[in-house]
């Protein structure tokens, strides 16, 4: 696999904040992350593309993306773009969500029906913006006095803010539709299910009833990736949650499909850009 395709996804920072404003930009290469991250639109016109999912955002849109999500963000080429984006481990806030466990609602205690996407009002998007300018002050300053205590509780109370939106559904997002989004769905689904089999593109020909060059197509035109490229990507964010389980590389390499350790070891390194041995170590750090 050409790691080009895929962005780097290991946070060197527990925690840290991006205000961006670019014109022209296009996030081709779709990516995903080692944390959870909250993306959002101040300006321009987006299209969010998530797993399978694809929403409509612009001005005061919301998004939110846990580990095993794979996502790209796209812009329209004309428009200025300014957006914030946030990105930060899942132990960063452990203290919290240890005690207020449904805090964590938007990344891994999601409801049924769950949508990444919420449009804020011109109200909620001033306060939205208060939250994100205050974090990154604070993110600017080392010589902020308790600098990370004041960050992790600015932080908590944004989160709190999202959740109460997202659960009140007002003003979610609703994924729009897409030629072969059906036939997409099936697909993933398949390969999520089965990611330790030997999975080939005559295989899901054969499954489906497509032809190769329709799910390639389907593939490139919705998540930016072929198919192939879909299943290591799989592999790569499952043998993660194994090696933090304490499964050694041979062990995690055999279980999600690959014959021999070394062609695990090369491919999530040109993805997560460490190797597993040292992925363990950082997470233990």
């Amino acid at each position: 696999m050409n790691s080009d395709l895929v962005d780097k996804v290991y946070f060197d920072q527990d925690f840290s904040i991006y205000h961006k404003i670019k014109i022209q930009h296009r996030m081709e290469r779709p990516h995903f992350h080692d944390g959870y991250e909250i993306h959002y639109t101040q300006s321009g016109v987006t299209e969010y593309y998530i797993d399978e999912k694809k929403y409509h955002g612009g001005m005061g849109t919301v998004g939110v993306i846990n580990s095993h999500e794979i996502h790209r963000v796209v812009v329209d080429k004309e428009e200025e773009y300014e957006r914030y984006f946030i990105y930060f481990k899942p132990g960063y806030l452990h203290e919290f969500y240890d005690q207020y466990p449904e805090l964590n609602m938007l990344f891994t205690s999601r409801f049924v029906g769950f949508e990444n996407c919420i449009n804020l009002n011109s109200d909620e998007q001033i306060v939205f913006k208060h939250f994100l300018d205050e974090l990154y002050t604070l993110s600017q300053d080392e010589g902020i006095y308790l600098r990370e205590l004041k960050s992790k509780l600015l932080l908590v109370r944004l989160i709190i803010f999202l959740n109460e939106k997202f659960m009140t559904q007002t003003n979610v997002k609703t994924p729009v539709e897409y030629k072969g989004k059906e036939q997409l769905e099936d697909i993933t689904k398949f390969i999520r299910h089965n990611y330790a089999e030997n999975i080939t593109l005559d295989l899901l020909t054969e499954t489906f009833f497509l032809s190769k060059s329709t799910i390639i197509r389907i593939f490139k035109n919705n998540l930016g990736i072929t198919p192939v490229q879909y299943l290591i990507n799989i592999r790569i964010m499952t043998s993660r949650q194994l090696l933090k389980s304490g499964h050694s590389v041979k062990e995690v390499s055999e279980a999600i499909g690959y014959k021999d350790e070394s062609s695990f070891i090369k491919k999530f390194k040109s993805i997560q850009g460490v190797s597993p041995k040292n992925y363990v170590k950082q997470n233990n750090r």
